[in-house]
């Protein structure tokens, strides 16, 4: 596990690609973070980003101003109607902001496990929430490619005078769910089309009084179709269209220890804490379960480096559309890299 600090504050830590060799339990150790000097900080994370690699930035709440917290978002916007998922039916339920936070911590509050996602799921998060989305672009690490307005974000050439395809920032709220191979956790195996970075920025305790992670689970693009053919061979799989795209998998505990052993390939295992950054690379298959109830801010951005995973994915998913007819063209590939050139 390399890990560098940076301006002597701020800790990057990168997970190698794992032997095939070693055993499950290695898999999911997270190794100590340690300082190893001062590097070029954006230089590093270029060349990681390159190879495909996901990165972790810590301490990034340091930077963030304004509240994130359930108490801000209930005073404020507690009234505001929004549509819950139950992360293992998926099936939808009207509530309100304050009728959800609420929930938040409470043990009483049932078996349910819901999630508000893409929140806000139909205006632009700067509209919505402008104070924080000022703290948002002020506080995300690398800004030359995570701000809307980045000079690396192929996005940000759109024209004022077009309608610039959302990417974000979105909030993603969830309740904590169960770690074993009954659960499907938070956020099922997906790729997505660009490279992303998320921020967790609130988690409740666990019983330890330790604060809660966002256990995730990354793989490497290269193995995206290995990964596809183990899904297929699951027991019961009889789904149309492609097991990754579909988001109907979640591997469990269980599932990635047969898949390390039948095909040599494990996944980047992170505990994201308050504070911590992820940079999951376009392509990259990943899914996410929440230790405890947890607030995260994510947003999308278009590199260079991803433009070919990228472009792969536009394919992918105009076949998925085509055999599950579902789905939307969002990122509008092809007529973003025209304003980029």
């Amino acid at each position: 596990m390399a890990t560098v600090t940076i301006d002597n504050s701020i800790v990057w830590r990168q997970s190698p690609l794992l032997s095939p060799l070693l055993p499950y339990q290695e898999v999911e150790r997270r190794a100590t973070v340690l300082g190893c000097g001062i590097i070029d900080s954006l230089q590093h994370f270029e060349r990681l980003w390159g190879c495909g690699e996901p990165v972790v930035v810590t301490n990034v709440s340091d930077g963030f101003q304004g509240e994130w917290t359930p108490q801000y978002f209930s005073s404020v916007h507690g009234s505001a109607r929004v549509t819950l998922h139950d992360c293992e039916t998926g099936t939808p339920k009207p509530s309100t902001v304050a009728e959800f936070f609420d929930l938040f911590g409470d043990p009483e509050r049932g078996e349910s496990i819901y999630k508000l996602k893409d929140w806000p799921p139909t205006k632009n998060f700067k509209d919505e929430f402008p104070e924080l989305y000022n703290a948002f672009k002020e506080g995300i690490p690398f800004p030359d490619y995570t701000r809307p307005d980045g000079i690396s974000n192929l996005m940000s050439h759109w024209p004022t005078s077009q309608v610039v395809p959302d990417l974000g920032p979105k909030l993603y709220i969830a309740f904590g769910t169960s770690q074993d191979n009954v659960h499907h956790g938070s956020t099922r195996l997906h790729c997505d089309i660009t490279g992303a970075v998320n921020v967790s920025l609130y988690s409740t305790t666990k019983l330890t009084g330790e604060p809660g992670a966002a256990v995730w689970h990354i793989f490497h693009r290269a193995d995206s179709d290995t990964v596809r053919q183990f899904i297929k061979s699951l027991p019961g799989y009889n789904e149309e269209g492609d097991p990754i795209h579909n988001q109907s998998t979640y591997l469990t505990p269980e599932m990635l220890l047969s898949l390390a052993q039948q095909h040599k390939v494990v996944p980047y295992t992170i505990y994201q804490r308050p504070g911590d950054a992820i940079f999951i690379p376009a392509g990259s298959p990943h899914q996410v379960s929440n230790e405890t109830d947890t607030i995260k801010i994510a947003c999308d951005f278009l590199s260079v480096q991803d433009l070919l995973a990228s472009e792969r994915l536009v394919h992918e998913l105009r076949t998925q559309r085509l055999a599950t007819d579902f789905g939307d063209d969002v990122l509008q590939f092809y007529t973003s890299l025209w304003y980029a050139w």
